[in-house]
């Protein structure tokens, strides 16, 4: 085992190759697996390495071994410029998203389903089955539809007694408080709104919203606030809110 090591001390080129090898090793790992924690042990497998060889190369500086201290110093440098753009771009490409990895819906509380299909057949409002169009409320109410996709809704309301304005949606991830989708989710759900009369009238999203925040398969809980905007006043009132169990959308 002394031996061993002793000769790898020695050669200088291969601390460089051990950054070679395990820099395909982490990047095939990081391939095969959707796990946050199994992709940073990935890319901490070539920087383990890294450090080694790094450490290597000062020594041979100390033992006044300047030329293949030198070289094993130069290509440790350059392998290290070449992991991190390898590693950035790894991670600025990835198809998974680790938002829900560790999110779990809290107990204790009444979290609803969307109604509706993900099924790739609804892709238009329109295409609702009957079930969800003939559904009636005598309360204020809202309900989140699953569209064609996971992390992709749309949503109905039942008002009365509203002044001409617009109705729109916030969402905010439950445990945490997190703003889901920024101010594009508030934009995508606005629509206009009159019902003067005490009877409950059914308004519902011409297009489909998305959630951004997390991967199919991944599901958490959100409450979604549906607030009003008057078109004389300008103010902003909270009319309900309710807690959904959703999954995001799959960039």
């Amino acid at each position: 085992m002394k031996s061993l090591l002793q000769f790898y001390l020695e050669k200088w080129y291969l601390p460089i190759y051990g950054i070679i090898l395990f820099g395909l090793i982490g990047v095939f790992i990081f391939s095969v697996s959707s796990s946050f924690s199994i992709h940073l042990f990935a890319l901490a497998l070539p920087w383990a390495a890294i450090i080694v060889s790094g450490i290597i190369s000062l020594r041979r500086f100390l033992r006044k071994d300047y030329n293949r201290g030198l070289a094993q110093l130069a290509l440790t440098g350059l392998l290290t410029c070449l992991g991190m753009i390898i590693g950035g771009l790894l991670f600025y490409n990835s198809p998974y998203d680790y938002y829900a990895d560790d999110l779990e819906i809290p107990t204790g509380l009444q979290v609803y389903e969307p109604v509706g299909e993900k099924s790739g057949q609804l892709v238009f409002k329109k295409d609702q089955p009957d079930s969800i169009n003939q559904i009636t409320k005598d309360q204020i109410d809202f309900e989140i539809v699953s569209q064609f996709l996971a992390g992709i809704y749309s949503y109905q309301a039942w008002l009365s007694n509203l002044d001409s304005g617009e109705i729109y949606l916030k969402a905010f991830e439950l445990s945490h408080n997190d703003p889901l989708s920024g101010n594009s989710l508030a934009l995508r759900s606005k629509m206009k709104v009159f019902n003067a009369t005490d009877s409950f009238k059914l308004f519902r999203l011409s297009d489909h919203l998305t959630i951004y925040e997390g991967d199919w398969d991944k599901p958490y809980a959100a409450r979604f606030e549906l607030w009003y905007q008057s078109a004389k006043s300008q103010e902003e009132r909270m009319l309900l809110s309710k807690n959904y169990r959703i999954e995001g959308w799959m960039r």
